[in-house]
């Protein structure tokens, strides 16, 4: 156990460091260790960030090239939606006055339509008296077929006539030509 206790009050441990915080060898040996340890880990930094380096710039290059990229959009779309509500809102304008206008003549065609409708109880009321004077014009048609019949016959007779009137007239005109001849006038 003394052995124990000489080992543990040794200066130096098993890390090789002294526990004696004013024993200058012991803390020369622990900066060199120190020392050491940040230029191993100041070397895989440098070995580290010569990697990201080749990383991160072109990636935050192309970020900002693809975020000045997102801001043209943004704003293309934005003028576009503001122009698109501009038209919209014209054509709407538009198309509420001309639905108005629409609405007036459609009243104008429906009282339009309505006159139509009178008319034609009207034009009902003419086509049945049409229809009641047709039957009255069945006994003038008869009357008239009998008088195309007599006109015929008025005709044939006034050929008859003619050819009566040429015979007469060869017959008469040359004992009247000769009379003629005697008379002075």
């Amino acid at each position: 156990m003394a052995d124990d206790k000489q080992d543990m009050n040794s200066p130096e441990t098993d890390t090789g460091l002294s526990s004696d915080p004013y024993d200058i060898a012991a803390a020369g040996t622990a900066l060199a260790i120190g020392a050491d340890c940040l230029e191993r880990m100041a070397v895989a930094f440098e070995s580290s960030a010569r990697r990201w380096e080749l990383i991160v710039f072109p990636a935050m290059f192309a970020f900002i090239i693809l975020a000045g990229y997102g801001f043209y959009l943004i704003y293309s779309l934005t003028t576009d939606v503001a122009y698109l509500t501009r038209t919209v809102d014209r054509n709407i304008t538009i198309l509420a006055s001309e639905l108005q206008s629409i609405s007036g003549n459609v009243s104008s065609l429906s009282l339009d339509i309505h006159r139509v409708a009178g008319h034609m109880e009207n034009m009902s009321g003419d086509v049945y008296a049409i229809s009641t004077q047709i039957q009255t014009l069945d006994p003038m048609l008869s009357t008239m077929d009998t008088m195309t019949r007599s006109v015929q016959q008025m005709n044939v007779s006034t050929h008859l006539i003619r050819g009566d009137m040429s015979h007469l007239n060869h017959s008469i005109g040359r004992p009247m030509n000769m009379m003629n001849s005697f008379f002075p006038w």
